[in-house]
């Protein structure tokens, strides 16, 4: 799920669809539906993202990201691999795959209006991801977090995909996790938040 505060909607992401509302209203307005390949439909999509006006939608059976205009035009990246999640900011979009690679477009110059093939690779030193499962990018330009989901840790690297450091190890204490999953930042970046799913927690 990825809620706007500031424009007080969200969008929710199911094995369905993709759905927009606003928290309060019982109405929803459908934005792509299961199941298919064509432009208009999405299979399993599993994250869904928000950039300005835009929403990036993760359609992982499909192994494309929808990238979804203001004006309900819509642009394919092809990917190499299924999309479990995604984040983006001003400057670039990185999709977590399910093989461990990450693929990162450059948003900083236009790419043009027809489908797209994003660059991707392991994190570097190539300490393999095991079933990672989120992603957030950190605030001020000081790169991505990822859920490291079976290894028990977060994985913290550069916007050049350069490991920076590692946190944690499995456990149920403080500091530790059992297969940590989605991960967002708090509005002014102060905070990581991490649903420690083995340990039915958010921390």
């Amino acid at each position: 799920e990825f809620r706007d505060f500031l424009q007080a909607r969200s969008r929710i992401a199911d094995r369905h669809g993709v759905v927009r509302f606003r928290p309060g209203a019982i109405e929803s307005a459908e934005i792509l539906r299961d199941e298919g390949s064509g432009p208009g439909n999405v299979r399993h999509p599993a994250a869904v993202a928000a950039r300005g006006d835009e929403i990036w939608i993760a359609d992982t059976m499909n192994r494309r990201v929808i990238r979804r205009f203001a004006d309900g035009r819509r642009q394919i990246v092809s990917l190499p691999s299924e999309p479990v999640d995604l984040d983006c900011d001003a400057t670039a979009a990185f999709i977590l795959l399910f093989d461990g690679r990450i693929a990162t477009l450059d948003l900083s110059s236009s790419f043009g209006a027809g489908p797209v093939v994003a660059e991707d690779r392991f994190l570097t030193p190539a300490d393999r991801l095991d079933h990672p499962y989120g992603i957030a990018i950190r605030p001020e330009e000081r790169g991505i977090v990822v859920s490291d989901t079976l290894h028990h840790r977060l994985v913290f690297a550069d916007r050049d995909l350069n490991v920076t450091r590692t946190v944690g190890a499995r456990g149920y204490g403080d500091g530790l996790f059992l297969k940590p999953g989605r991960l967002a930042f708090s509005g002014d970046g102060r905070f990581l938040y991490v649903v420690d799913a083995g340990n039915g927690r958010v921390v």
